[in-house]
Parts: C-alpha cells; sequence; structure tokens
C-alpha cells in the first residue's frame, strides 16, 4: 500500500468517527490503458489543459482534429486495438479496418458525430468531469501533447467522494475558525499530509475530488497559500499536471 493510501485510509476513518461523514475511494489506480483512453477522449472532445494542445489541430482550435483521429494509418499509442471502441460509423457500429491491405483503409469510414457521442459516454460512464492526463510519459498519437503520465498509474493521486460533505460538517462544527468549507476540508486533509491541486482551479478543470500526497519541497504554509488563491490568481504550475 501507497503512503498516499496509507494517509488516505487513516482520514476516512477519523472522518467516520469524527464527523459522522463517509469518504469513499472512486478511484485510485488506473492502467495505463484506461488513463490513455480517458486522455484521448477528453483531448479530442474538450482539452481543459491550459498548456497543453494536441499536435494536430484544426485551426483556432485546441482539441484533436477529426482528420488525424479518424486517420486509418495513425497508430494510436497504447490502445490501437480498442480504437474501434470509440470510432463509429453512421449506423453506430465500430468501424473496422479491411483486412489484408498493406496500408490501412477503413471498410467503412467513422462518422464524427456518432464516435462524438460515444467518447463523451465513454467518460461520463466513468466519472470522467475534468482533465485526464495520458497513460503513458510523453502521450503519444492520435493526440501528442507530450504530457506526463497520469499519477493514478503509479498510485500517487486519489479520487475521493464525500470531501464537500466533509468540508461542510468540519465548518459547521469548528465556530468561527474557518472562512469557508474549503478551507476547512483543505486544513484537515493537510493533517493528514494530504492535499486538493486542482480543487481551486476555475471551470471544468476544477478537480474537488482528486487528492495526492503534499510535496516533499512545499512546506505546509505555502501549500495552504497556494490552495487558497481564488478567481484573480493563476494555479502553481509545479503542483499539478492533470489526474
Amino acid at each position: 500500500m501507497t503512503t498516499l493510501m496509507v494517509a488516505i485510509n487513516k482520514m476516512i476513518e477519523d472522518a467516520s468517527k469524527t464527523w459522522n461523514v463517509n469518504v469513499t475511494i472512486n478511484q485510485s489506480n488506473r492502467s495505463p490503458e484506461q488513463a490513455q483512453q480517458f486522455h484521448i477522449c477528453h483531448m479530442f472532445l474538450y482539452n481543459y489543459f491550459k498548456s497543453k494542445k494536441p499536435a494536430k489541430c484544426d485551426d483556432g482550435q485546441r482539441t484533436i482534429s477529426w482528420d488525424c483521429i479518424s486517420d486509418p494509418k495513425v497508430k494510436w499509442a497504447v490502445i490501437d486495438n480498442m480504437k474501434s471502441t470509440f470510432l463509429l460509423t453512421a449506423t453506430g457500429v465500430p468501424a473496422q479496418l479491411k483486412p489484408g491491405v498493406p496500408t490501412p483503409e477503413w471498410l467503412v469510414a467513422p462518422d464524427k458525430k456518432k464516435s462524438t457521442h460515444a467518447m463523451a459516454a465513454f467518460l461520463k460512464g466513468h466519472h470522467v468531469k475534468s482533465m485526464a492526463a495520458p497513460g503513458i510519459e510523453g502521450c503519444g498519437d492520435p493526440c501528442g501533447c507530450k504530457g506526463h503520465a497520469s499519477k493514478h498509474l503509479t498510485g500517487l493521486a486519489c479520487d475521493l467522494h464525500g470531501l464537500d460533505e466533509l468540508g461542510d460538517a468540519i465548518l459547521k462544527g469548528s465556530g468561527d475558525k474557518y472562512k469557508d468549507s474549503e478551507a476547512a476540508i483543505d486544513d484537515y486533509l493537510h493533517g493528514y499530509g494530504l492535499y486538493r491541486p486542482m480543487a481551486h482551479l476555475e471551470g471544468n478543470r476544477k478537480e474537488i475530488w482528486h487528492v495526492e500526497s503534499i510535496p516533499q519541497h512545499l512546506s505546509h504554509p505555502k501549500v495552504k497559500h497556494v490552495l487558497h488563491r481564488r478567481k484573480h490568481q493563476h494555479h502553481h504550475p509545479k503542483l499539478h499536471h492533470g489526474c
């Protein structure tokens, strides 16, 4: 069991005992294949990363171009055998390659609308609502954003359910100690050597459920300072690279 999971289990036990709140683990580890699936779908549909961009985008866009992701000659890193899960024909069936041809060609070309729907449904079904980092270091085709591999691969990150309820409970039970529930839950997590590096970002980049161990090179007060930045401040570039 990783140091992160030891701390999280202790926190979960205390949350139940002290605050009567049930915090549960939504996801800790991901396989490289699963992480890469999340990443490719995210980078084609949304790309909430502020500083990452696919190698091939349409003009003025920040997502993987349809011409690239649907090109039968492009070999998908890690998940090439799974591309038909996401690339569907106009009739809604997986697009298949012609057998026995030297240069890859589709039997029936994938349809953008059907494929977009399939990828969105896949992310929704796995509760992936924000940024999703690659399954391998440097990413790879069809994205090629050169992003860092997901920390979920090595157990350095964990997604938790119930932190918002826990923050509310701590706020209500602590008098005027905290300004709001976010400050309450952040301080509580710090007591276990934990923090939420993406909890105070804006819009769809915000992840209140994503928890990591506090980096050793950051002092406790400095972490608090970073985590409590608000609307008119930017995130610390060294604290996260997506989940």
